[in-house]
């Protein structure tokens, strides 16, 4: 097992640093307006209840086909995923359900880039006070390429675009105010927690992260295969099987402290969704 000092990783986190500092791996962008936005809207108590809004959100749809006539996914599949959803958002009592499936008939929009066509595609296709789902074949942001990207409370429109429907959660997480487990924008995070309420993702019961694009772990296993330690010497053990992580085969649930963060974020600025 390597055991890398705080120095290494630093220079680790450098040498990747374009493509980090963007999440372009997700495809959401941390602007400077959602850390404002977030720092200005924090939880005024770790210990206050988590809320349960009972609540529904409509989602309209809008799948691209392809020139062969074809839809990039099928209506089967998007209702799985958001029934998925629902199940893991239940703890809020937040649900999702579509109210409208739309075909977008451009297939230059399959091959989404979205400093170029992002824009017109939402202009032709956008129903307001819903969350209007993207359906592409890929998506390309800064000539990379991400599984789809969303807008942060504070920061945009009701838009979320996703090849396929593996991330949604991971994008929903977003859309309702979460940051990655490993954020560093604000601040690297301290293994003993000291500063959880101003670095990293800014909650304090999703473990300090230090991941980075080479980082070496058992995506069958979830353990970090090599030992990383922050400033203070102390031991990272990053949570693994957080959904906003990015340990992708491990993901699988939200913290108490994130349900409590998306719960206040609706409550503060998406009330508006019918």
């Amino acid at each position: 097992m390597k055991i890398l000092s705080f120095a290494t990783l630093i220079i680790s986190l450098l040498c990747i640093l374009p493509l980090h500092a963007q999440n372009m791996h997700c495809g959401t962008h941390v602007t400077k307006e959602a850390k404002e936005y977030a720092l200005e809207h924090l939880s005024t108590s770790r210990s206050a209840p988590v809320p349960r809004l009972f609540r529904k959100i409509s989602i309209t749809v809008h799948t691209v086909q392809r020139q062969d006539g074809s839809l990039v996914i099928s209506q089967d599949q998007i209702l799985a995923a958001v029934e998925s959803l629902n199940q893991t958002m239940d703890t809020i009592k937040l649900s999702f359900e579509v109210c409208d499936f739309r075909t977008m008939e451009n297939h230059n929009f399959a091959w989404l880039v979205r400093e170029e066509e992002e824009d017109e595609m939402v202009a032709l296709n956008y129903q307001l006070n819903t969350l209007n789902m993207y359906f592409v074949d890929s998506v390309h942001i800064g000539g990379q390429r991400a599984p789809g990207f969303t807008y942060m409370p504070g920061t945009g429109p009701d838009v979320m675009v996703l090849a396929g429907t593996g991330v949604m959660k991971h994008k929903i997480g977003h859309y309702l105010g979460l940051f990655h487990t490993n954020e560093t924008s604000m601040g690297l995070e301290f293994v003993d927690l000291s500063n959880c309420e101003t670095a990293g993702d800014l909650i304090c019961d999703t473990d300090a992260d230090p991941y980075f694009p080479t980082i070496e772990y058992d995506p069958f296993t979830c353990n970090l295969t090599e030992t990383l330690v922050d400033p203070n010497g102390d031991l990272f053990v990053p949570p693994m099987d957080n959904i906003m992580s990015a340990y992708g085969p491990c993901q699988c649930r939200f913290s108490r402290g994130q349900y409590q963060r998306m719960a206040e974020q609706f409550l503060l600025g998406r009330t508006y969704l019918w």
